[in-house]
């Protein structure tokens, strides 16, 4: 009975963003991650996206700034491979819980596990991403 209660308590809570949209913006997130398709990831997100990457550094404030420290990360030789564990849905926002194996050639790999909080406007793009990781996270 608990469990039909707690399902029917999420069910009320107001969700403007569909879980099939959350779940094909994660895809295309992931998916670009492999082909190294900026533009097409940029398309995920407002114009005016803040990001913090990680949380308590300094936001990253527009589009054109992503797209400047994906493209610096790429140039730099880091590789990412994202596997996706979990997404939960709260109202206009998702929390995004994957494994990314980070290399480079000269530094080697590893594993860093991922919290990504993501807030949508009202036209499904991403207004803010926050990703939650500290030194627990690596192995």
């Amino acid at each position: 009975m608990m469990k039909e209660t707690l399902q029917q308590m999420m069910a009320n809570v107001p969700t403007p963003i569909s879980r099939a949209h959350v779940e094909g913006v994660v895809a295309t997130y992931f998916d670009t991650h492999r082909t190294l398709d900026f533009e097409r990831r940029a398309t995920l997100f407002a114009e005016d996206v803040i990001a913090e990457e990680p949380v308590g550094g300094p936001p990253m404030v527009g589009k054109a700034a992503l797209v400047a420290f994906w493209k610096a990360g790429h140039e730099a030789g880091w590789r990412s491979t994202l596997q996706l564990e979990q997404i939960i849905m709260g109202g206009s926002e998702a929390l995004v819980i994957f494994n990314a194996k980070l290399s480079t050639d000269k530094l080697g790999s590893a594993n860093l596990k991922v919290y990504e909080n993501l807030a949508f406007d009202s036209n499904g793009k991403i207004r803010r991403l926050r990703a939650f990781n500290d030194a627990g996270c690596i192995s």
